[in-house]
């Protein structure tokens, strides 16, 4: 295959044809929050040589969370739980903020990149999932980066994109 990957997750072997890794490459691309989609030559150049050389910080969700929520629009985005008067005393935290959270069956799904590798955030997670678990009911489910990459080249097979797009 002659097309760059933009993965840092799969490997070429996991797309079937070059036209696949397009797609896939493509979403990516539009779900990136640092990619800069609108900037021009001298722009770009401006970044990197002229006195805007440090860009603005970027608030916005993350690449991942981006492709999920493509993929699961209907569920809540940054969904914030208050543990109430005497939380921080008892749990040493205020509030969590859920990367995603089906409200109909009280589910959160929360995309796990690299820094929740380590043992300590392991532990900090499954502290805060049990948190939520008894305060709200709520039930957490964690999926890595490379998950999410994986339902999206599951998505573009099941709905057929590249046949779609070789017809038109």
């Amino acid at each position: 295959m002659n097309e760059m990957m933009l993965s840092k997750y799969l490997d070429y072997d996991d797309f079937i044809s070059e036209k696949e890794l397009e797609v896939f490459n493509s979403l990516l691309y539009d779900s990136d929050p640092t990619a800069n989609k609108n900037n021009s030559f001298e722009d770009i150049f401006d970044l990197f040589f002229g006195q805007n050389f440090k860009p603005d910080p970027i608030w916005e969700n993350t690449l991942h969370e981006n492709l999920f929520h493509k993929l699961f629009p209907f569920l809540e985005r940054q969904v914030v739980k208050g543990l109430g008067k005497g939380s921080y005393a008892k749990y040493g935290v205020k509030k969590y903020t859920l990367d995603f959270l089906d409200t109909s069956d009280n589910i959160a799904w929360e995309i796990d990149g690299e820094s929740h590798n380590s043992k300590l955030q392991k532990i900090k997670d499954q502290k805060r999932d049990l948190i939520l678990e008894l305060e709200f009911g709520v039930t957490t489910y964690r999926i890595t980066n490379k998950d999410v990459e994986k339902l999206l080249l599951n998505r573009i097979r099941d709905r057929k994109v590249v046949e779609i797009i070789g017809n038109k």
